[in-house]
């Protein structure tokens, strides 16, 4: 794998956002299959799982206490949204257009994994200048999936519907410093690539969140 070089070339992030939960819990990110009943209290030796991300989410009872907030109430799970339990008429379900916005934006915990390492190793890329997005869209889009395990008292899979959480990709280009310049690169303005996450359990839907939270 080679290092980036003065080119620009394009970055793909996946961003995940969490709300207030009962407990901590890790993020498995997978590119490619995820067999079923994967035993998370052993090291994962699956070619598909590339990275974990730990995540600490705020406590809901001390969210609430903390801001004078009601305490939270449980999930239902019958035509529901899944992270705020809103009742949602079924003609909204699939509108974009209607979602409603996440309630916990100014509540969360953020994480951010950047792909480009293992993209370019599973596409087989010679340098980051490869990462295109007719390469890299299709490619996130079938393969980019990810599982939510607890912490304790054993890593058991948690329902990803059940937790408030929303995970998207971003791509931006990055164009580092000529050489013999120091400093961090210059990134351009990102998009969010819905192809990646659409669909999916946890995926951010259109409208959950404002273009500038991204």
């Amino acid at each position: 794998m080679q290092l980036p070089t003065s080119t620009a070339h394009l970055e793909y992030d996946l961003n995940i956002l969490c709300g207030p939960y009962g407990q901590p819990f890790f993020v498995h990110v997978f590119l490619g299959d995820v067999p079923s009943g994967i035993d998370y209290n052993l090291p994962i030796e699956l070619p598909s799982w590339v990275a974990q991300q730990y995540i600490m989410p705020h406590s809901p009872d001390a969210l609430a206490a903390d801001c004078d907030l009601p305490p939270p109430q449980p999930h239902r799970h019958q035509n529901h949204h899944h992270i705020t339990g809103e009742e949602l008429p079924p003609a909204q379900n699939d509108s974009p257009s209607a979602t409603p916005k996440l309630p916990f934006l100014r509540h969360s915990i953020t994480a951010s994994l950047c792909l480009n390492p293992f993209l370019i190793t599973r596409l087989r890329l010679s340098s980051p200048t490869d990462l295109t997005s007719s390469a890299v869209i299709p490619y996130l889009r079938d393969n980019l999936h990810w599982r939510l395990a607890a912490v304790h008292p054993e890593r058991k899979e948690l329902n990803v519907n059940d937790v408030p959480i929303r995970l998207w990709v971003r791509q931006c280009e990055v164009t580092p410093l000529p050489e013999g310049r120091w400093g961090p690169p210059v990134v351009g303005r990102g998009e969010t690539v819905w192809e990646a996450t659409e669909g999916k359990d946890g995926g951010l839907r259109k409208g959950e969140m404002p273009e500038e939270e991204m």
